[in-house]
């Protein structure tokens, strides 16, 4: 079962459609952020497993920031 709770927000990002990408990374990130919140401490974690558990954060938090940065840039200047 910690396997599926690693992995979580990379199958929550792959389950979103491919055309709305920044949707899916902003719902990997949420996924990672309550995985975080709920987490026991990450006692007892192999090491592989904790990389793959930030990887699981930092990669759809940058997904998020860089559309947001895209958005504003985008946006018309008043």
């Amino acid at each position: 079962m910690s396997y599926l709770r690693t992995f979580l927000p990379w199958i929550v990002f792959a389950v979103v459609p491919s055309s709305q990408w920044q949707w899916a990374a902003s719902a990997g990130l949420v996924a990672a952020a309550v995985l975080a919140l709920l987490a026991d401490g990450g006692s007892g974690h192999s090491t592989a497993s904790l990389t793959v558990r930030v990887a699981g954060f930092a990669v759809p938090t940058a997904f998020t920031v860089r559309h947001v940065a895209a958005v504003r840039a985008r946006a018309p200047r008043s």
